[in-house]
């Protein structure tokens, strides 16, 4: 899923504005076989006169999916499991760079998750007359996921009224997506998540017959599963 942060810059300056920019791709899955093997990040200076100033900070995902999820900045120790290349960029007018990412630790038994933020930042302030401006600038988190051994999603949906409670209880992840809630003719769309190994979610649905259905995606593989309306729980297994 795309992952973008606005930030409102106070500027002091007679000139504030940054170049804008655009990351790609925005998810990245690494399979086991894969570790140590640099993946690449496509940074575009979207602007075609100014120079792009990028600052790129990877974070360590501690309870992915979870309430107490939190992300933890990280300084480059290949002890923490990734390194990204290079920290800062300076990208010119209508061109491109690539940050190199490199996964450092073997697989865990579960998902590791990373967020890599790629964010503009101004230059020095320059000039004596300056004035108050506000800045507005799109930033970018990637996410990073380092799969298992032979990683498998395995997703329930079970029923208790108009509560829908989600479980997976694989060791890999699954993005939910296009969800449906039906009655009879009147659908509802329920949202959208990635649930991750581990991981129990609730759903309020409209009435407690819903038909349900979701869409599910575990790397590049796509499968349905459907909670029919006289049903009190379903199962699927996704192996990636």
């Amino acid at each position: 899923m795309k992952s973008c942060l606005l930030f409102l810059s106070l500027l002091l300056s007679s000139s504030f504005t940054v170049a804008g920019i655009k990351v790609t791709p925005m998810t990245i899955d690494v399979r086991a076989t894969q570790t140590r093997i640099p993946v690449d990040i496509k940074v575009v200076n979207d602007d075609a006169k100014l120079k792009a100033y990028v600052q790129v900070t990877p974070s360590k995902v501690v309870e992915p999916g979870m309430k107490q999820q939190k992300e933890i900045p990280m300084t480059g120790s290949q002890k923490r499991g990734v390194v990204t290349s290079p920290a800062k960029l300076i990208i010119p007018g209508s061109q491109f760079r690539k940050v190199r990412v490199l996964l450092t630790q073997p697989p865990a038994k579960t998902d590791r998750v990373f967020r890599v933020l790629v964010e503009p930042v101004t230059d020095k302030l320059n000039g004596d007359d300056r004035q108050v401006g506000v800045q507005i600038l799109l930033a970018y988190k990637v996410l990073l996921i380092q799969l298992p051994k032979d990683p498998v999603a395995n997703i329930s949906m079970k029923r208790d009224g108009k509560t829908l409670t989600i479980k997976n209880t694989g060791n890999s992840n699954a993005l939910m997506f296009n969800g449906q809630a039906c009655v009879k003719d009147k659908c509802s769309e329920l949202p959208v998540k990635r649930v991750y190994a581990g991981n129990v979610w609730e759903v309020t649905l409209p009435a407690a017959d819903s038909m349900v259905s979701y869409q599910l995606q575990a790397v590049n593989n796509i499968s349905d599963i459907k909670l029919a309306a006289n049903q009190l729980s379903v199962s699927q297994k996704v192996e990636i």
